[in-house]
């Protein structure tokens, strides 16, 4: 994780700007990924591609012609899946994609195909894209404010808190929908069994009961990992501790090799349209003395990307 959070910058840095959500929140989590499952690096742009138009599928109001690019999309990456699959029950690796095809427990069937296939889409989406907007979003609001950025510079040890404040204030997965398995009465409103909800963790987040004064971003915040940023209980997202790592990772390398960061002045902040993913589309920033012209050019060439 390291060695690639220093690679992607090394790419940046001598330019004195760049977009930080498309050259290092977006590549660093999924390269990341595609090395845990074994897949090669030069997918990560249709994986990409397909995590994008998966969440626009899903968003009221994007119009046909979005609707069915992204079920095309939907259709290719289930056959990329597949083959995928096969070519590994054929030749298994040194990866995670092959200890899932090859595990085996005692007493029970193996894994089906149908199994392998939603695990593997889950753990390329959840895997990375969460991570992704975690640290866009952490970095948005350290860099907004240059007392935050800079207090994690002098002391590292804020960067753990950073990433717990950043999962509470701004959860990069808003909430899920859920069906009530009993009638349950809530602020005087009886949900009756049966019936879908949508349970916003990310405002439970913001509960000034829980958290004093809960809609400042607080690096000294106590408790601050009491969120359900990451789910509770059996629904406890299972790459908690790799998110985490590779959040801390992430800003840590960054405040190191660009400790003067900061961001371009008057930009858009604009996210993805989706209900349930808070999705960051672009980040711009920069330091040293970039001329405006190359901070415009850059801005452009990442809106036409």
């Amino acid at each position: 994780m390291h060695a690639i959070a220093h690679a992607l910058i090394d790419q940046f840095i001598d330019m004195g700007h760049a977009d930080l959500v498309r050259q290092y929140t977006t590549p660093l989590p999924l390269r990341v990924l595609v090395e845990f499952l074994g897949l090669p690096e030069e997918d990560t742009t249709f994986i990409k591609q397909w995590c994008t138009d998966h969440m626009l599928l899903s968003v009221p109001g994007i119009g046909a012609a979005q609707q069915l690019q992204s079920a095309q999309t939907e259709v290719a990456f289930s056959h990329y899946i597949e083959a995928l699959i096969a070519a590994r029950q054929r030749q298994p690796q040194e990866d995670v994609l092959s200890a899932l095809i090859t595990a085996r427990v005692e007493g029970e069937r193996p894994l089906d195909g149908g199994e392998l296939h939603a695990l593997v889409e889950q753990l390329l989406f959840a895997g990375h894209e969460t991570t992704t907007n975690l640290l866009g979003t952490t970095l948005f609001h350290l860099l907004r404010d240059a007392t935050l950025w800079h207090a994690v510079h002098t002391d590292p040890r804020l960067i753990v808190p950073a990433v717990e404040e950043g999962l509470r204030y701004d959860a990069p997965v808003q909430g899920m929908f859920r069906m009530t398995t009993e009638a349950v009465e809530l602020g005087g409103v009886t949900i009756p069994a049966g019936a879908r909800v949508f349970v916003v963790f990310g405002a439970a987040n913001h509960d000034a009961q829980m958290f004093t004064a809960p809609d400042r971003f607080d690096l000294q915040r106590p408790q601050t990992d009491k969120h359900l940023a990451l789910g509770h209980g059996i629904h406890y997202c299972l790459g908690a501790p790799l998110a985490r790592l590779e959040a801390r990772i992430a800003i840590a390398v960054l405040v190191q090799r660009l400790p003067a960061l900061h961001l371009v002045p008057a930009q858009t902040i604009t996210y993805l349209p989706s209900l349930l993913n808070r999705a960051l589309q672009h980040l711009y920033v920069r330091w040293g003395t970039a001329s405006s012209s190359e901070e415009n050019r850059a801005r452009g060439e990442s809106l036409t990307h």
